[in-house]
């Protein structure tokens, strides 16, 4: 006969289920398009997704080169600049350190998309009119 359920084991459960759905719905959310994808904080430059990971860009460019060549890409090469995927990239991080590097990874990629949406989210100053 199975044992009832404890307020602990109820708790524990509850709070992984909430955790699990929280990391999918971090990861299901598809963008619409290119632009969406970089206001979204989902497309990132070389540059970028060096800061998320905490390492350099050209060691981001090397580590996109290795997954492509294993089928298993974390961002494409387009006119001679890599595009990465931010799911991705949090993916490769936490499989090659762990999971906490990654939810460090993924508060570094909060900051940054703060800070590069700055400028857009600030007042549009508007030139006077010349006659």
């Amino acid at each position: 006969m199975k044992s009832p359920p404890t307020l602990v084991s109820d708790l524990a459960d509850a709070t992984l289920l909430a955790e699990l759905a929280e990391r999918l719905a971090r990861s299901a959310k598809p963008a619409t398009d290119w632009v969406a994808a970089y206001s979204d904080g989902e497309l990132l430059r070389s540059d970028e997704a060096g800061i998320v990971a905490g390492l350099s860009a050209e060691t981001i460019r090397r580590r996109c080169s290795e997954s492509f060549d294993i089928g298993q890409p974390i961002g494409v090469h387009f006119a001679g600049v890599w595009l990465i995927s931010a799911r991705r990239l949090l993916a490769d991080i936490e499989d090659r350190n762990g999971l906490p590097e990654r939810l460090a990874a993924e508060s570094r990629a909060e900051k940054l998309l703060k800070t590069r949406l700055a400028p857009q989210l600030s007042p549009q100053i508007v030139a006077p009119a010349t006659r």
